[in-house]
Protein backbone atom coordinates (compact mmCIF):
# COMPACT_ATOMS: atom_id res chain seq x y z
CA UNK A 1 0.00 0.00 0.00
CA UNK A 2 1.64 3.08 -0.95
CA UNK A 3 1.45 6.13 1.78
CA UNK A 4 -0.13 8.42 1.46
CA UNK A 5 -2.79 7.66 -1.51
CA UNK A 6 -3.87 9.77 -4.17
CA UNK A 7 -6.42 12.56 -4.16
CA UNK A 8 -8.06 10.94 -7.21
CA UNK A 9 -8.94 7.50 -6.07
CA UNK A 10 -12.74 8.35 -5.42
CA UNK A 11 -13.61 5.86 -3.41
CA UNK A 12 -10.71 6.58 -0.61
CA UNK A 13 -11.28 10.55 -0.82
CA UNK A 14 -15.27 9.51 0.01
CA UNK A 15 -14.03 7.45 3.03
CA UNK A 16 -11.13 9.96 4.30
CA UNK A 17 -11.61 11.31 7.77
CA UNK A 18 -10.36 14.85 7.59
CA UNK A 19 -8.33 16.16 10.53
CA UNK A 20 -6.25 19.50 10.43
CA UNK A 21 -3.32 18.10 11.18
CA UNK A 22 -2.45 14.34 11.84
CA UNK A 23 -0.26 13.93 15.07
CA UNK A 24 0.36 12.35 18.07
CA UNK A 25 -2.54 13.42 20.45
CA UNK A 26 -5.25 14.38 17.63
CA UNK A 27 -8.49 12.70 18.79
CA UNK A 28 -10.82 11.25 16.04
CA UNK A 29 -13.59 13.09 16.75
CA UNK A 30 -16.68 10.68 15.68
CA UNK A 31 -16.63 6.59 16.31
CA UNK A 32 -15.44 5.28 12.75
CA UNK A 33 -15.98 1.69 11.30
CA UNK A 34 -12.44 0.35 9.78
CA UNK A 35 -11.69 1.36 6.18
CA UNK A 36 -9.65 -1.59 5.48
CA UNK A 37 -8.01 -4.57 6.77
CA UNK A 38 -3.97 -5.51 5.56
CA UNK A 39 -3.01 -9.11 4.65
CA UNK A 40 -0.70 -11.04 7.15
CA UNK A 41 2.92 -11.47 6.33
CA UNK A 42 4.91 -14.45 6.38
CA UNK A 43 8.40 -15.48 5.55
CA UNK A 44 7.72 -19.11 4.86
CA UNK A 45 5.53 -20.44 8.49
CA UNK A 46 7.17 -17.21 10.56
CA UNK A 47 4.95 -14.17 11.30
CA UNK A 48 6.57 -11.07 10.06
CA UNK A 49 3.79 -8.70 9.95
CA UNK A 50 -0.27 -9.22 11.49
CA UNK A 51 -2.95 -8.20 9.88
CA UNK A 52 -4.48 -4.46 10.95
CA UNK A 53 -7.51 -2.95 10.72
CA UNK A 54 -7.17 0.69 9.85
CA UNK A 55 -9.01 3.92 8.33
CA UNK A 56 -8.04 7.14 5.80
CA UNK A 57 -7.08 10.41 7.22
CA UNK A 58 -6.50 13.51 5.55
CA UNK A 59 -4.27 15.52 6.99
CA UNK A 60 -5.46 19.49 6.24
CA UNK A 61 -1.92 20.32 5.82
CA UNK A 62 -0.78 18.85 2.75
CA UNK A 63 -4.15 18.06 1.51
CA UNK A 64 -2.90 14.40 1.62
CA UNK A 65 -4.61 11.47 2.16
CA UNK A 66 -2.66 8.50 4.62
CA UNK A 67 -3.51 5.20 5.74
CA UNK A 68 -3.64 4.88 9.46
CA UNK A 69 -3.44 1.72 11.31
CA UNK A 70 -5.32 0.45 14.70
CA UNK A 71 -2.69 -0.98 16.90
CA UNK A 72 -3.45 -2.60 20.19
CA UNK A 73 -6.57 -3.96 20.27
CA UNK A 74 -7.74 -7.21 22.15
CA UNK A 75 -8.37 -9.90 19.97
CA UNK A 76 -12.23 -10.22 20.67
CA UNK A 77 -12.36 -6.62 19.96
CA UNK A 78 -11.40 -7.29 15.95
CA UNK A 79 -13.59 -6.59 13.83
CA UNK A 80 -14.23 -4.80 10.18
CA UNK A 81 -18.25 -4.09 11.60
CA UNK A 82 -17.09 -2.73 15.14
CA UNK A 83 -17.00 1.33 15.46
CA UNK A 84 -13.85 2.72 17.51
CA UNK A 85 -13.16 5.98 19.24
CA UNK A 86 -9.87 6.34 18.34
CA UNK A 87 -6.74 8.79 18.77
CA UNK A 88 -3.55 9.24 16.91
CA UNK A 89 -0.82 7.99 19.36
CA UNK A 90 2.08 7.32 17.08
CA UNK A 91 3.73 9.51 13.60
CA UNK A 92 6.29 7.64 12.02
CA UNK A 93 7.78 9.99 8.90
CA UNK A 94 9.44 7.55 6.44
CA UNK A 95 12.27 8.35 4.13
CA UNK A 96 10.82 9.20 0.27
CA UNK A 97 11.60 6.81 -2.72
CA UNK A 98 13.65 10.19 -4.33
CA UNK A 99 13.90 13.61 -4.10
CA UNK A 100 10.65 13.93 -6.56
CA UNK A 101 8.41 11.46 -4.42
CA UNK A 102 5.49 12.53 -2.26
CA UNK A 103 5.88 12.23 1.58
CA UNK A 104 5.60 8.51 3.22
CA UNK A 105 4.42 8.15 6.83
CA UNK A 106 2.59 5.75 8.97
CA UNK A 107 0.20 6.65 11.96
CA UNK A 108 -0.62 4.32 14.34
CA UNK A 109 -4.31 4.59 16.42
CA UNK A 110 -5.09 3.46 19.69
CA UNK A 111 -8.84 3.73 21.19
CA UNK A 112 -8.96 6.04 23.59
CA UNK A 113 -11.06 5.80 26.68
CA UNK A 114 -14.29 7.65 27.80
CA UNK A 115 -15.60 8.30 31.41
CA UNK A 116 -17.65 5.38 32.46
CA UNK A 117 -15.84 2.49 30.69
CA UNK A 118 -14.52 -0.39 32.15
CA UNK A 119 -10.69 -1.48 31.54
CA UNK A 120 -8.92 -4.36 33.35
CA UNK A 121 -5.45 -3.32 34.84
CA UNK A 122 -2.92 -4.47 36.87
CA UNK A 123 -1.81 -2.92 40.25
CA UNK A 124 2.06 -2.72 39.57
CA UNK A 125 2.76 -0.39 43.09
CA UNK A 126 1.46 2.54 44.72
CA UNK A 127 1.22 5.96 42.74
CA UNK A 128 4.61 7.86 43.47
CA UNK A 129 2.65 10.76 44.93
CA UNK A 130 -0.38 9.18 46.36
CA UNK A 131 -0.13 6.38 48.84
CA UNK A 132 -4.01 5.89 48.20
CA UNK A 133 -3.40 5.14 44.50
CA UNK A 134 -2.18 2.18 42.55
CA UNK A 135 0.13 2.85 39.16
CA UNK A 136 -0.91 1.08 36.30
CA UNK A 137 -0.70 1.17 32.59
CA UNK A 138 -3.15 0.70 29.65
CA UNK A 139 -2.05 0.96 26.08
CA UNK A 140 -0.45 4.30 26.08
CA UNK A 141 -1.73 5.67 28.94
CA UNK A 142 -0.77 5.83 32.24
CA UNK A 143 -3.42 4.80 34.92
CA UNK A 144 -4.26 5.63 38.75
CA UNK A 145 -6.08 3.11 40.45
CA UNK A 146 -7.63 4.06 43.84
CA UNK A 147 -6.52 2.04 46.36
CA UNK A 148 -10.38 1.38 48.05
CA UNK A 149 -13.51 1.36 45.96
CA UNK A 150 -15.50 4.47 46.39
CA UNK A 151 -19.25 2.34 46.35
CA UNK A 152 -20.33 0.64 49.13
CA UNK A 153 -21.54 -2.10 46.86
CA UNK A 154 -18.20 -2.87 45.78
CA UNK A 155 -16.31 -2.63 49.14
CA UNK A 156 -12.49 -3.96 49.31
CA UNK A 157 -9.02 -2.69 49.13
CA UNK A 158 -6.62 -2.96 45.94
CA UNK A 159 -2.93 -4.38 46.85
CA UNK A 160 -0.04 -4.37 44.74
CA UNK A 161 -0.16 -7.06 42.11
CA UNK A 162 -3.46 -7.31 42.07
CA UNK A 163 -5.71 -7.70 38.96
CA UNK A 164 -8.61 -5.43 39.05
CA UNK A 165 -11.18 -4.56 37.10
CA UNK A 166 -12.20 -0.72 37.17
CA UNK A 167 -14.37 1.86 36.50
CA UNK A 168 -13.04 5.11 34.20
CA UNK A 169 -13.90 8.17 36.26
CA UNK A 170 -11.41 10.74 34.94
CA UNK A 171 -8.82 11.67 31.88
CA UNK A 172 -6.46 14.57 31.65
CA UNK A 173 -6.82 16.52 28.56
CA UNK A 174 -4.08 15.08 26.55
CA UNK A 175 -5.28 11.21 26.83
CA UNK A 176 -2.23 10.58 28.76
CA UNK A 177 -3.10 9.29 31.94
CA UNK A 178 -6.74 8.68 33.59
CA UNK A 179 -8.01 7.80 36.82
CA UNK A 180 -10.65 4.78 37.74
CA UNK A 181 -11.92 3.23 40.91
CA UNK A 182 -11.80 -0.42 41.53
CA UNK A 183 -14.75 -2.56 40.74
CA UNK A 184 -13.78 -5.94 41.24
CA UNK A 185 -10.55 -8.43 41.85
CA UNK A 186 -9.88 -10.74 38.99
CA UNK A 187 -7.89 -13.54 37.91
CA UNK A 188 -4.21 -13.15 36.43
CA UNK A 189 -5.93 -15.51 33.50
CA UNK A 190 -9.11 -13.06 33.16
CA UNK A 191 -6.84 -9.90 33.29
CA UNK A 192 -4.65 -11.57 30.14
CA UNK A 193 -7.93 -12.56 28.30
CA UNK A 194 -9.27 -8.64 28.52
CA UNK A 195 -6.02 -7.37 28.08
CA UNK A 196 -6.84 -3.51 26.15
CA UNK A 197 -10.47 -4.15 26.30
CA UNK A 198 -12.34 -1.29 27.01
CA UNK A 199 -16.16 -2.07 27.92
CA UNK A 200 -18.26 1.24 26.76
CA UNK A 201 -20.88 1.05 29.48
CA UNK A 202 -22.50 4.72 27.88
CA UNK A 203 -22.74 3.16 24.52
CA UNK A 204 -24.41 0.00 25.30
Amino acid sequence: MKHPLKENNGSVSSMAISLPKIEPGVIIPEPVIPHFKTQPIYDGERLIRPSHMGIYLKDGRDGLIYPSFIVGLNPADVSMSNEYLLIVRNVKELQPKSALSRPRRITYLEQRVCVGDLVFVHARHHAKNNPNQFFSRFLFYNVFVDSKSIKNDFNFNVYSGNFIQATVYKINSKHERFYASPLQKITKEEFEENRNRIIRMNLQ
